[in-house]
């Protein structure tokens, strides 16, 4: 039989982790820190409180009962008298009241005067969620190997180049137009070689790039010129080729990387009065 979630205990377990991390980043002395605590008051009665905290600091001990609320409507004056009455009856017994929606004006005031500190804590959740980001500008020079193929050859041999270019464009890193419009394209060779008709040797690329001036500057082009030759692909075999053209680039890119808070943030913790956030961080199991 499945265990039925109390969503009010759940908060509660959850305040009682949230003091437990801060205790430690605060690097306070943790006496006890208990879920559901029942405590004795001068009246002879036995209260109920959600989460207990005793802790030592600067050589004092400190006692605090921690109400929780787990509200979706603000907390009104009534539920602040009734802890106060608790704390009341509870000697050195110090008060924390939690929640997430928040409190009313005349609880605000109503737990100033009686020395209760009121705290809103949940999970980090919209506009909370985007704890930063971080962008990256890479520069990338290159020289390109692009081919004009012969147009006349594709009719002839049905070689549609159309889809490889939208492929090219989608596969980029800004996925710009930049290749569905271009005269001479990538391909990818299977050799090195470049060949006649008759599929013999006529030249080579390492050949042809030991003859480019040495004093070509970025952003220019270097073009060679055929009259029957063919280069072989690696995909579509030999495709008939009109100029290879050598193209120097120098490109910048920018990558926008957002950093969520709830990946490393477990909660926020608000000071009420002050308006002070704390952000209480995860812990992740060691390797």
């Amino acid at each position: 039989m499945a265990q039925i979630r109390n969503k009010n205990t759940e908060y509660e377990q959850f305040a009682q982790k949230v003091f437990a991390r801060l205790s430690s980043q605060k690097r306070v002395k943790t006496i006890k820190l208990q879920h559901n605590v029942k405590l004795l008051g001068k009246s002879d009665t036995r209260h109920q409180i959600d989460v207990y905290w005793e802790y030592e600091k600067d050589g004092r001990l400190h006692k605090v009962a921690i109400e929780c609320k787990n509200y979706t409507n603000k907390v009104s004056i009534g539920k602040v008298r009734d802890f106060y009455g608790v704390l009341d009856d509870i000697e050195g017994l110090q008060g924390i009241m939690i929640t997430k929606a928040g409190y009313q004006s005349g609880a605000k005031k109503y737990a100033l005067s009686k020395g209760i500190h009121l705290k809103e804590l949940r999970e980090p959740v919209g506009e909370e969620s985007l704890a930063g980001r971080v962008i990256t500008d890479f520069h990338i020079s290159m020289r390109r190997c692009l081919y004009l193929v012969d147009e006349d050859w594709a009719k002839q041999h049905g070689f549609d180049i159309k889809p490889y270019l939208r492929w090219l464009d989608m596969m980029s890193i800004e996925h710009k137009s930049q290749w569905v419009n271009a005269s001479h394209i990538p391909i990818e060779r299977k050799s090195d070689d470049i060949y006649n008709s008759k599929k013999e040797i006529i030249s080579s690329h390492e050949e042809i790039e030991a003859t480019i001036p040495d004093t070509l500057e970025e952003d220019s082009s270097h073009t060679i010129p055929f009259e029957d030759a063919y280069i072989e692909s690696k995909y579509w075999g030999f495709v008939k080729i009109k100029e290879i053209k050598y193209e120097y680039t120098n490109e910048t890119h920018r990558s926008v990387m957002d950093i969520d808070a709830r990946d490393f943030i477990e909660a926020i913790l608000k000071d009420v009065e002050s308006g002070v956030i704390e952000y209480v961080e995860k812990r992740f199991p060691a390797y």
